[in-house]
C-alpha cells in the first residue's frame, strides 16, 4: 500500500524526533558522535544521518539506543510522547548549554 502524504510526513516528523533524542541522549553521556559511533559499531555518518532525522534502518536505531543505555522501544514511546522537532530541538541546545557551563 502507497504511503500517503499526511503519513510520510509523520513519518518525518518521528524520525526528526528520534533523532533530537538520540543526540541528547549522547549530549548527556558527553559523547562525541565519534565516541558514539565506535561504541555502537556504526559510522560517524550513520550517526550523523539518525540525528538528522534522516530515514535509517530500525537495527542501526536499537544499536544506537542500546550503546546509550535506551532500547529502541523506549526512545520510539518518547518520541511519539514528544511535543515537536523544533521543541526537542531547542530542549537539546538548553542541555548542551548547562553540560558546557557545568564543565567549564
Amino acid at each position: 500500500m502507497p504511503t500517503t502524504n499526511a503519513a510520510a510526513g509523520s513519518n518525518r516528523d518521528l524520525n526528526r524526533r528520534i533523532g533530537v533524542i538520540l543526540k541528547a541522549y549522547r549530549l548527556r553521556n558527553g559523547l562525541t558522535q565519534k565516541d558514539l559511533a565506535r561504541n555502537a559499531n556504526v559510522s560517524q555518518g550513520a550517526i550523523s544521518h539518525v540525528e538528522q532525522g534522516l530515514r535509517s534502518k530500525l537495527n542501526t536505531l536499537e544499536t544506537i539506543s542500546l550503546a546509550l543505555g535506551s532500547t529502541l522501544s523506549e526512545t520510539i514511546a518518547r518520541a511519539e510522547t514528544a511535543r515537536d522537532a523544533s521543541t526537542l530541538r531547542r530542549d537539546a541546545k538548553r542541555l548542551l548549554k548547562r553540560l558546557t557551563r557545568s564543565r567549564s
